[in-house]
């Protein structure tokens, strides 16, 4: 009807940049905020989080192993 508002939000997008280099401490923030899982952190951005903390050595690992994963050139 006339005067009448349709509003459509949605929750999150694409992003930018390659995901890996993310910093890790906004990755948990995001945790959190329960807008990413841990299990997403950790397999899309390679961030672990351990007791509500970055765990530094476990994500410079996870890192390395999900970049070697990868095809050549991505």
């Amino acid at each position: 009807n006339a005067g009448d508002v349709l509003r459509i939000e949605m929750p999150g997008g694409g992003g930018w940049g390659d995901p890996l280099d993310r910093d890790p401490e906004l990755v948990r923030q995001d945790i959190v905020a329960e807008k990413v899982s841990r299990r997403r952190a950790r397999g899309v951005y390679g961030v672990v989080v351990d007791g509500g903390r970055v765990d530094v050595p476990a994500t410079r690992r996870t890192r390395e192993d999900l970049r070697a994963r990868r095809l050549p050139g991505q």
